[in-house]
């Protein structure tokens, strides 16, 4: 058998007799994020690696063995194949991520007044959000955007352009486009910050990422020639596409709801992604692999 390492994007609990960097509280269940699976007849070994997305590349130095045993694997199994996550253009695109003519036309025929149901609240004081979702719901809406604080950019950006900033819940008023923008911004920054903070650049690369570029760069200039698979097919990935929200579903149901479903999804994930971001990198840092599967647990359990 060749030695494999497997990177995945959780941590890995391997069912065969395994090594973890350290023993967790529950002696039954071995703690870490790096993992040697040998025993019950395997010839040689191999290794399973728990990364968590965001995790700057420079970490594997920090993973005691991990250069070395690069040095000596005959087949990398990936999330997705390497070839593709190198070369995502060779993979084909779902055709409904794309807007025909007559998709455009249509939206934009009906965006300026959807917009503007988003700047207005109705006489008994009730805005697109509060016809839109549950008390419960707001609660968490709010929660999030103040957590990524939303309002305080929007007033920030609006004193600069010294427009007139509205009382309240301001992101309630802003234009959904826009607020889209925002937080897919703010969903990067957050990320960007925290390497800042480490003393890492911006131009960071994730850890995964960074073993596949290892192993790519050993077998172009290195004279290597490990075997690069992938655990779910591209076929895969793209009946994952198929099965999300496209442009063509939201087209189709242009309403005010709809985007603010948008809106409310986007923001509860990159609180979500921020809390788990929190919590879990200290501990990654540490080698806790059970606490990190633990901590993302509790946090899902609360949003």
């Amino acid at each position: 058998m060749i030695r494999t390492i497997l990177i995945v994007g959780a941590v890995i609990m391997a069912s065969t007799n395994a090594f973890a960097q350290k023993k967790s509280k529950t002696p039954d269940v071995p703690d870490g994020i790096f993992f040697k699976i040998e025993g019950k007849g395997l010839k040689q070994p191999s290794y399973a690696l728990g990364t968590m997305h965001y995790v700057h590349g420079d970490y594997m130095h920090h993973i005691e063995g991990l250069d070395s045993i690069l040095a000596t694997i005959g087949c990398l199994a990936t999330e997705l194949k390497m070839d593709y996550i190198l070369h995502p253009e060779t993979v084909e695109t779902n055709p409904n991520f794309r807007l025909t003519r007559m998709d455009s036309i249509k939206l934009n025929s009906m965006l300026p007044d959807i917009i503007a149901e988003f700047q207005v609240i109705d006489g008994g004081g009730s805005d697109v959000y509060e016809r839109t979702f549950t008390p419960s719901q707001i609660d968490s809406l709010d929660r999030a955007m103040e957590y990524l604080q939303v309002d305080q950019l929007i007033r920030g950006l609006a004193q600069m352009q010294g427009q007139e900033v509205p009382e309240g819940k301001i992101y309630r008023h802003a234009s959904p486009l826009e607020l889209a923008q925002l937080l897919q911004a703010l969903s990067v920054t957050q990320a960007a910050k925290y390497f800042v903070e480490r003393g890492y650049s911006q131009d960071y690369q994730q850890l995964d990422h960074k073993v596949m570029l290892t192993v790519n760069d050993m077998n172009e200039n290195k004279g290597a020639d490990i075997l690069c698979v992938g655990l779910d097919s591209t076929y895969a990935y793209r009946q994952m596409q198929e099965n999300s929200t496209t442009i063509k579903d939201l087209v189709s149901d242009l309403t005010s709801e709809h985007m603010a479903r948008l809106i409310y999804r986007a923001a509860i994930n990159y609180h979500r992604v921020g809390q788990t971001f929190e919590h879990c990198m200290p501990l990654y840092d540490q080698g806790r692999g059970q606490e990190v599967v633990d901590a993302m647990a509790a946090i899902e359990s609360k949003t």
